[in-house]
């Protein structure tokens, strides 16, 4: 049993060693630095040279120098640390995304990060303790052998009586980590669907199990520092006893000095002081390690699901991207897409349809790079997609869908959309192309109109429009409408079609649609049901022929809307 107990102590010790490694591995120059100067601040204090330690103060920029660059350790942690978690996330697979919820990454990013920087601190704070107890333990024992021992003793006894508190802090940390990550993501979701909370005269509900959630954390965040305080509760008395206790053992010897004894007396006093000070750095350091496994599990997560780099070529399009008995399935799941083969020649304009379900999205996804195919190729002039580079795939291909995003912000920003490089006149020619112009300077400030949260301030198809325009001051050679026009009414889809009959010959064109009114002015449409393809054509043929599927479908629309 004691064998197996000290495995287990010694495999703690190696798995806490082994997470401080990879959480602060990059910055073990700077720690060294750290450990010096916390223990000559230490030295320097022990000795009594506490003059100089201001000096350090002054040097550093406010603090004492060991915890200035402990709080800059921490800085550059948690710089590095979001930035590298953020980037891991941006550049992860989609199928990885897709199963993330929201509200998560903003809690380790915001909580998280800055939880486990706050172990550096500790660092330099327990080190400082540290080489604290050790100068004062040697000038008390030179003062009294037996009073030091006994200290130290009592003060051992005192930690090993408070160790069953670190396992529950740890517990109670973990507990407040998945709760934290629960309550942001329903504040998220909520707050994103709010117009559906409010019309649905839910909020009650909403705010309802907000509470329970904030419940949770005020009760967590209590017992935490219930369990924090408790040391503290019990050894400054014990301090005092035992100062007590020296002093009448002092006053009764025959050899009693005055001066002796107040120095024995401050050197205890020191000693517990340090030692409740370092069990309470103990705890704020244990109560950091679910936080800093967070941020290390996700960091991880996101580093196994990168997206994979295979090529380095140049994007060429002079004839057609061509499917190539290409299937899909999701991880663990049913196929998707079965045996897809057409080509989509350059400037042509080409129509997907098919009821929700059978593939359209994903078959645009494979298209995108978001998915690769389980099986089958797709070719760019005869050359797999995956031999180019993937800036210069997403450089030449648009991409609109049904999902629209829009920042709050002007309609300058959200043309350009983090290139700068767009000029005016680009910007000008896109709005144009997009048929929203003419709304544009309708308004008071232009482009620099503030089109609120998602763009709330405008209408479907003016956000919409916007997004095309996005697009297409990119200059993309192949654009992708996904479903762009199935929110809209009739007024907005006509001016979307007319926008998509504008682009023809200029650029390709897929459209991806429900409404066969969309496609129906396209050079070909494909049909898809249950994964594959059923039919394919020209849309007025197809139309004139009573046995295909897209006249059925058109037709069964055609009398539905009567």
């Amino acid at each position: 049993m004691v064998t197996k107990n000290k495995i287990f102590k010694l495999d703690r010790v190696i798995r806490v060693f082994t997470l401080s490694w990879k959480t602060y591995g990059p910055y073990k120059a700077r720690i060294v630095l750290l450990t010096g100067l916390g223990l000559l601040s230490s030295f320097l204090e022990g000795i009594g040279i506490t003059a100089l330690i201001p000096l350090f103060s002054f040097a550093f920029g406010g603090g004492e120098g060991s915890d200035f660059l402990s709080r800059q350790i921490a800085k550059f942690f948690d710089l590095f640390g979001r930035n590298r978690l953020f980037e891991g996330i941006l550049t992860a697979r989609w199928p990885y995304l897709m199963k993330q919820k929201s509200g998560y990454l903003e809690t380790i990013l915001l909580n998280d990060v800055p939880a486990s920087s706050s172990m550096l601190q500790q660092f330099a704070i327990i080190l400082t303790i540290v080489g604290s107890l050790v100068v004062y333990m040697v000038v008390a024992i030179n003062v009294s052998v037996s009073i030091t021992i006994s200290a130290l003793a009592l003060g051992g006894i005192f930690m090993f009586l408070v160790k069953p508190l670190f396992s529950r802090i740890k517990r109670v940390a973990i507990e407040r980590t998945a709760i934290a990550k629960e309550a942001t993501h329903h504040v998220t979701e909520n707050i994103s669907g709010i117009k559906s909370v409010k019309t649905l005269f839910v909020q009650e509900g909403v705010v309802e199990k907000g509470r329970h959630y904030f419940r949770r954390l005020k009760e967590n965040n209590i017992r935490a520092a219930l369990l924090r305080g408790i040391g503290g509760a019990f050894i400054l008395p014990l301090g005092v006893v035992f100062i007590l206790v020296v002093f009448a053992i002092f006053y009764r010897s025959t050899q009693f000095n005055l001066a002796a004894l107040a120095v024995i007396i401050y050197l205890v006093d020191r000693i517990f002081n340090l030692i409740l000070e370092l069990q309470r750095s103990l705890h704020t350091a244990n109560d950091s390690i679910p936080h800093v496994q967070s941020v290390l599990n996700y960091e991880k997560q996101a580093a196994e699901n990168q997206e994979i780099e295979a090529g380095d070529g140049p994007f060429s399009f002079e004839h057609a991207l061509e499917f190539k008995d290409v299937d899909f399935a999701y991880e663990g799941g049913k196929i998707v897409l079965s045996q897809i083969n057409f080509a989509l020649p350059r400037g042509g304009m080409v129509g997907i349809i098919g009821p929700s379900g059978v593939g359209k999205t994903t078959l645009v996804d494979l298209i995108l790079r978001l998915l690769i195919p389980s099986r089958g190729k797709i070719l760019l002039d005869g050359q797999e997609i995956e031999k180019v580079s993937r800036k210069e795939w997403y450089r030449n291909i648009g991409y609109v869908s049904q999902d629209i995003f829009l920042m709050n912000d002007t309609i300058r920003s959200n043309i350009q959309f983090y290139d700068g490089t767009i000029s005016k006149e680009e910007m000008i020619a896109a709005a144009k192309q997009a048929n929203i112009y003419d709304f544009i300077i309708s308004r008071p400030e232009g482009f620099d109109t503030v089109i609120g949260e998602r763009g709330v301030m405008l209408s479907a198809g003016q956000r919409q429009r916007i997004v095309i325009a996005r697009v297409l001051a990119r200059k993309p050679q192949l654009l992708i409408l996904d479903e762009a026009t199935s929110a809209l009414d009739n007024e907005s889809e006509a001016k979307i079609q007319e926008v998509i009959q504008n682009l023809r010959g200029k650029i390709t064109v897929l459209v991806v649609a429900h409404r066969l009114s969309t496609v129906i002015s396209c050079d070909r449409v494909i049909a898809l049901q249950d994964g594959r393809i059923v039919e394919e054509g020209v849309p007025k043929k197809l139309l004139a022929d009573e046995k295909t599927y897209f006249y059925r479908i058109y037709n069964l629309k055609a009398a539905s809307a009567a």
